[in-house]
């Protein structure tokens, strides 16, 4: 065990019920023990791991390690080291030759990654086959810009950016927007259960209920209740339902009183 390796970690993912495994800009893969605070770096692997700038780090259902990085994609097993790797060309290659920043993955055994020019790939888990991508297109087509994506409560892939909320549909086998919600650019969401989402713009933090499967705005926290307008870069929602939100003028922690009550918010600020 011994402190962290440094440089900017980006990606970060369960490990287990007591751990996270963590990846830096300067190559390090290592998991943190949630309970004791031990790290152990990832016993296998190190030389090559340490040439790359890793931004993005998933441990599977079958205990599969995915790390996403700056010139492709690699699988570990961290018990037997077990390695497979695909590059931006060559067979099952990952799109717009740009980092990996976000891999998440869904219950039908597939992961989906998302780069950082916004294509969107999704791979069998098992073989690692690449089974669609929606490559970002240079005269802009294809998706429009991606600020978040996650897997909700319904199995189904959403996606969070310029141009509001877009879901995975199955039937059409595409990403289509949810109408409800409006083509604000939303730059951070969370589901609290299947029939609640937040979600972050810059006039404020959304609550949204599912009724009968309709989306409906239930409550808006922004400048008249002391939430300031500024992007964010991430947004999660506690046991206690309270939403944290981290922003460039620092953390902010917001008790909303659906109710009907004014939120209370506290600012962690930067300093």
């Amino acid at each position: 065990a011994q402190g962290l390796g440094g440089g900017l970690y980006r990606g970060l993912s369960q490990a287990g019920t007591d751990g996270l495994w963590i990846a830096s800009s300067t190559g390090k893969v290592e998991r943190l023990d949630t309970r004791g605070g031990h790290v152990v770096p990832l016993a296998h692997h190190a030389a090559l791991l340490g040439q790359l700038r890793l931004t993005s780090v998933r441990q599977d259902r079958h205990g599969q390690l995915w790390i996403g990085h700056r010139s492709g994609l690699i699988r570990i097993d961290p018990r037997t080291g077990a390695l497979r790797q695909w590059a931006q060309d060559g067979d099952d290659a990952v799109p717009d030759n740009t980092s990996i920043d976000w891999l998440v993955e869904a219950p039908d055994n597939t992961l989906w990654l998302v780069s950082q020019m916004g294509g969107v790939q999704q791979r069998d888990l098992t073989s690692g086959r690449v089974l669609r991508t929606i490559a970002k297109q240079e005269d802009g087509g294809g998706l429009p810009d991606i600020e978040g994506v996650a897997v909700g409560p319904d199995g189904r892939v959403w996606l969070g950016g310029a141009a509001g909320m877009m879901v995975w549909d199955a039937t059409a086998q595409r990403f289509t927007a949810v109408g409800a919600m409006g083509g604000e650019r939303v730059y951070a969401f969370a589901f609290e259960h299947a029939d609640r989402l937040w979600l972050h713009r810059m006039s404020g933090i959304e609550a949204w209920r599912r009724e009968g499967g309709r989306w409906v705005r239930e409550r808006r926290i922004g400048a008249a209740e002391g939430l300031p307008a500024v992007e964010s870069t991430g947004l999660a929602v506690d046991p206690q339902r309270r939403v944290w939100l981290g922003t460039r003028r620092g953390l902010f922690r917001i008790d909303p009183n659906l109710r009907g009550s004014r939120a209370l918010l506290r600012n962690f600020s930067v300093r």
